[in-house]
């Protein structure tokens, strides 16, 4: 009886066992969707399934928006503007060396161009010769008030990069000595009559 009793009890520990080791768990494994888990994987912010990048301000990329437009007598100072430009130069002792004066249409800021362009311009003018001090500790060029001559001038420019040169003067070191020789070009009642040219030109908007 009791060797009937010892095999009796080895057989169910035997069957309790099996039952434990054929549940079919896999350890990470889920029962309900039957797929393996893994690590996530981190990936940039997209935008429509493209990583987004943005240019940095003030220069070509993503972030500058194209448009064509054809550049005319009627239209040309949405897009260009007449800018003067002082330029006060010293040389390697830092004393005085020349002054340059420039005048220019250019591109308004904003705006850049996709190509280098090309576009004549025919432009009129009024053009004083200012006589102007040069102080040399602020590095300013005074202009002087005085009743100058006003000459009307038509002048045709030709764009090199995104600017036209209208006029420019150059005042150097050894015309410090003479007073008279102390002055610059002053342009005023600037307006364009005429443009040919690649006047079609596909111009940047740089926006936020």
């Amino acid at each position: 009886m009791k060797k009937l009793l010892a095999l009796l009890l080895a057989a169910v520990m035997c069957l309790s066992l099996a039952a434990c080791g054929g549940s079919g768990e896999t350890p990470g494994t889920d029962n309900n969707s039957g797929t393996q888990d893994s690590t996530e994987t981190l990936i940039p912010a997209t935008n429509n399934g493209e990583i987004e990048t943005i240019a940095p301000p003030g220069v070509p990329g993503e972030n500058t928006q194209y448009i064509t437009v054809e550049i005319t007598s009627d239209n040309w100072f949405e897009y260009f503007e007449l800018v003067e430009e002082i330029v006060y130069h010293t040389d390697d002792f830092g004393d005085f060396s020349s002054v340059n004066n420039f005048w220019r249409l250019e591109l308004k800021e904003g705006y850049s161009s996709k190509h280098s362009l090309s576009i004549h311009f025919e432009v009129q003018y009024n053009l004083q010769k200012v006589s102007v001090e040069i102080n040399h500790d602020t590095k300013e060029v005074i202009k002087i008030d005085g009743d100058y001559e006003v000459l009307t001038k038509t002048d045709k420019v030709e764009t090199s990069g995104d600017m036209a040169l209208i006029a420019q003067t150059f005042i150097q070191d050894f015309e410090l000595q003479d007073p008279s020789q102390q002055y610059i070009y002053y342009i005023s009642d600037f307006q364009v009559l005429r443009v040919a040219g690649d006047t079609t030109i596909e111009l940047g908007i740089i926006t936020e």
